[in-house]
């Protein structure tokens, strides 16, 4: 089923499934009809707790976020084998799924799988307050490697703090782990691309790199090949690596436990579905403000954005004493200027230190 068919199908049954929605979250079971309203209405996001493997990337994306242990040691196995400069997550600041970076409004985003901030550390190298994208790739989208250079663009932009000296750049590393070979990428079981020198290859402090696992990759080390091989297919029988039959434990004591709920999430891995149902919440809201309000009002908020835009830059790039300078030069209406004023301050006044 297409997003446009699938849209007019949660349109057309749009407060059936709303109550759904409702039931579900308040705890109440639903009803078989009721599940199956769910997935019409969102095709493909409602997986069976039955078969909830960590094979599957949003099931990966879920397990990680929960048990952040298990997520570090994770993460530590793998780098313990990379050609990186590394020390060990002891403990994340944060483990955060679905997080979205972002180079602006409408210009290009990635989700993270997980995306994990580390404390900063003085006298510390290695991992020491650098941001690590922990990724589970299904599928073989042929662009793996320009795909984790842009999650390292992304997460340095998103990160570098305000009025940088570039003395400051944060550390950023990405990780894919991938059930499929990259073509002509990956030559053995990993490929990293690092950036930590110029161009006369003189050392400059940057710490930016990608790392590309391949789970079916030759010459796999020991200590890592039963955890490539769950990650690769889910498998959970009990095998010689004691950790790796820590995390299929877990795994299968989150699956029993839900699987014995007598609500709808017992029965169905469903976290996309409430995203999603936001997602067609907020696009509905927009579409039914702006019938309603008119075109009038959108160029009106579209010509707003955009001199707030050019106020940002020229506060940035030029070289103004007061806001009532830039005003001034913009011809901006007396009536006009506490909204933006406003509205900068606001926005400063959120900034992290």
């Amino acid at each position: 089923m297409s997003d446009q068919k699938s849209r007019d199908f949660l349109k057309a049954h749009f407060n059936e499934i709303s109550e759904i929605i409702d039931a579900y979250r308040a705890g109440r079971q639903l009803s078989d009809l009721q599940a199956d309203l769910l997935d019409k209405a969102f095709p493909g996001q409602m997986l069976p707790w039955k078969q909830a493997r960590l094979c599957n990337d949003r099931v990966f994306r879920w397990f990680m976020s929960k048990h952040t242990d298990l997520c570090d040691a994770v993460v530590n196995r793998i780098c313990a084998h990379l050609p990186v400069e590394y020390h060990e997550v002891r403990s994340a600041l944060s483990h955060q799924d679905n997080h979205t970076l972002s180079l602006g409004a409408k210009q290009r985003f990635v989700i993270c799988d997980i995306l994990i901030a580390m404390p900063k550390e003085e006298g510390k190298a290695g991992t020491a307050g650098r941001y690590i994208d922990l990724e589970h790739q299904n599928r073989n989208e042929h662009d793996v490697m320009q795909r984790a250079l842009t999650t390292n663009c992304l997460m340095f932009g998103c990160n570098l703090p305000e009025n940088s000296d570039r003395t400051d750049i944060p550390g950023v590393m990405t990780i894919f782990i991938c059930n499929f070979k990259p073509p002509k990428e990956v030559n053995r079981w990993y490929r990293v691309a690092t950036m930590n020198s110029d161009l006369d290859g003189h050392k400059t402090g940057l710490d930016f790199t990608a790392a590309i696992i391949y789970t079916k990759g030759p010459d796999i080390p020991e200590e890592l090949s039963e955890l490539l091989d769950l990650l690769r297919t889910g498998d959970e029988k009990s095998g010689k690596d004691q950790f790796v039959n820590r995390i299929k434990n877990a795994m299968i004591e989150e699956r029993k436990v839900r699987s014995q709920s007598s609500t709808l999430e017992g029965r169905y891995f469903m976290s996309d579905v409430l995203t999603s149902y936001e997602k067609y919440l907020y696009e509905a809201r927009g579409e039914a403000r702006g019938e309603a309000r008119g075109e009038a009002r959108g160029l009106a908020k579209g010509k707003y954005e955009r001199t707030l835009a050019i106020i940002k830059a020229l506060l940035k790039n030029c070289q103004f004493k007061s806001l009532n300078e830039i005003f001034d030069k913009m011809d901006i209406p007396e009536a006009e200027r506490p909204t933006y004023s406003a509205q900068l301050n606001a926005e400063q006044a959120v900034k992290p230190d």
